[in-house]
């Protein structure tokens, strides 16, 4: 570190601690000071792409891999799953199945997350079943 910064960020540190509150003929027995520190923590939403070279059913189904979903809204976040080639089908995450409605599956969370659940497709039919069934996903807070 060169000389000029050491002094700029000695200047820096002095400045910051003479706004500290001084102490009072009240509080000379005392030793220590209360420091109240805020932060602002911008919104974050991501999910992990499942199956980006899309899939093909076998009997139906189809797994598409675990997906990580993250984000610290406290009022919750929504996640858009949408299918091409896709004729009619189920998608489950973990345990809880949502019915895909023209190539869609949507979902709100009513919390701040970070989970983890495999994807899978279910009870599906593919428009052409030559090709894969591609999906693009979205999160965005609720």
């Amino acid at each position: 570190m060169n000389t000029t910064m050491y002094v700029l960020r000695s200047a820096a540190v002095a400045a910051a601690l003479a706004t500290l509150p001084m102490a009072t003929p009240a509080m000379a027995g005392e030793s220590g000071f209360h420091l109240r520190l805020t932060a602002v923590v911008p919104m974050f939403c991501k999910i992990s792409s499942p199956a980006p070279e899309g899939v093909y059913l076998q009997d139906g189904q189809a797994s598409l891999g675990m997906v990580q979903e993250i984000c610290n809204d406290p009022s919750g976040y929504r996640v858009s799953s949408n299918f091409t080639n896709l004729d009619y089908g189920a998608l489950l995450v973990g345990s809880r199945r949502f019915d895909i409605v023209n190539g869609l599956a949507q979902r709100t969370e009513s919390d701040a997350a970070a989970v983890r659940n495999p994807w899978s497709l279910v009870q599906a039919k593919a428009i052409d079943a030559a090709q894969p069934i591609l999906l693009t996903v979205t999160i965005s807070p609720a």
